[in-house]
This record gives structure tokens, C-alpha cells and sequence, in this order.
């Protein structure tokens, strides 16, 4: 039987889920931030979050994920996950926690944002699935982008 647990990362967490990411959740920050940047968007990720946790699979980092203040890619508070491939073999897990987490946060912090590249159907379906409402497409990014803003908000706390 697997065992999940969850923690603060360390600096060779961040290490191992900037190297493993899934191919989506690559797609993502290369869309946004431009291809080889992972490592260092995700320890700026971790250094500037309110709220920041790793989820463990048998000990090894499978996600980070977080809570940062509004900035220029969130209108409210910003939340964030990313994954590595090995999430793909524990999905249903991996899909109740986060939704858990999300509603504690939206809970706590009130409404969540972020953006998610327009094109990325597999990201958009799993938000679709965790509650979240999406926009229309926008244009933003180093490559100037289309892009949908996703958010969670009460709605989430209400459903099943």
C-alpha cells in the first residue's frame, strides 16, 4: 500500500519536481515563462508563497503547490501546483487531496486564481473537474500566448 504524506519541500524536493514534472505542467510554464526555466520558476514559486506544501508518494515529492499574493498573473490570490509524471498512477488521490486543499484555502483565503494556457485541454478538463470557473481566452506570457484565467471561490465549498 502507498503511502502519502505531505511537508514542507526542501531545496532537493524543488530539485527533483522541476526535474520530473509532467509534460503538461512543463507545457504550462514554458507557455508562460519560455522552455528551461522550471527549477528557477519553482523556487521563486516556493520563496515568494504565502502558503506553500509538498505532497509525498513512499517519501519521494510527487507535487508542490501553493498560495501566492496578487500579482500580474492573478487578480486575487494566486494558487499553484505542480505535478510529476508519477501523479498520473494516483490520480484519484491525487484529485481528493487537491480538492480538499482547494477548499480549505478558498476557506481561509477567499477566492484563488491563475492562469492556464488556452490549448492545455488536459489541465483544463482537471480544472473543470476540481470547480473552478474559466474565462475566455487572453493573450499574456513571454510568447504573447493565448491563456484562460481559472478561478475557485465558494462556489467550490458548496459542491459535493
Amino acid at each position: 500500500m502507498k503511502k502519502y504524506t505531505f511537508g514542507y519541500p526542501s531545496a532537493a524536493d524543488i530539485e527533483y519536481v522541476a526535474a520530473h514534472l509532467r509534460q503538461d505542467n512543463r507545457q504550462e510554464l514554458t507557455a508562460l515563462y519560455g522552455g528551461g526555466h522550471e527549477l528557477d520558476v519553482l523556487r521563486s514559486s516556493v520563496k515568494y508563497s504565502d502558503v506553500v506544501g509538498c505532497f509525498y508518494i513512499d517519501g519521494v515529492p510527487a507535487a508542490i503547490y501553493g498560495v501566492r499574493s496578487p500579482g500580474v498573473i492573478c487578480s486575487v490570490k494566486c494558487v499553484w501546483l505542480l505535478m510529476t509524471s508519477e501523479t498520473l498512477k494516483h490520480r484519484l488521490v491525487v484529485g481528493r487531496y487537491t480538492k480538499r486543499y482547494l477548499r480549505a484555502i478558498v476557506a481561509a483565503y477567499g477566492p484563488m486564481s491563475n492562469k492556464v494556457d488556452a490549448g492545455n485541454e488536459e489541465i483544463l478538463r482537471w480544472l473543470r473537474w476540481l470547480g473552478a470557473r474559466i474565462s475566455e481566452p487572453a493573450r499574456c506570457g513571454i510568447y504573447n500566448l493565448p491563456h484562460r484565467e481559472f478561478y475557485f471561490d465558494e462556489a467550490i465549498l458548496k459542491e459535493d
